[in-house]
């Protein structure tokens, strides 16, 4: 399932001549759903599935924060992913100082 969002319209100057185009941005929220049904699923059902037990209950908020804080490192790491940073922009003389001091 994709989305299309519609961002301000962008200016193309060609020849003197201002043109109007519509700019749209795709985004896919399918892994997001997916694997934020799949945690849901571990957090919410899989506390049932364990065994009466001495430490039972113990197991389940270990199960419950586990499933929690996986979910919200994948999650990071995704949204963190869409739009990543720009790296370093180095000179010549500084990757060439790299590639001397770091052999």
């Amino acid at each position: 399932m994709a989305f299309v969002t519609e961002l301000p319209y962008r200016v193309a100057l060609s020849d003197g001549d201002v043109h109007k185009e519509k700019q749209t941005w795709e985004t896919n929220y399918t892994p997001i759903y997916v694997m934020t049904t799949i945690f849901a699923i571990i957090f919410f059902i899989g506390p049932f599935a364990i065994k009466k037990g001495e430490n039972k209950w113990i197991i389940k908020t270990c199960m419950m924060l586990a499933s929690f804080f996986l979910w919200l490192f994948w999650v990071t790491v995704y949204i963190a992913g869409m739009n990543p940073l720009v790296g370093p922009q180095l000179r010549n003389t500084t990757l060439a100082w790299m590639a001397h001091t770091w052999v």
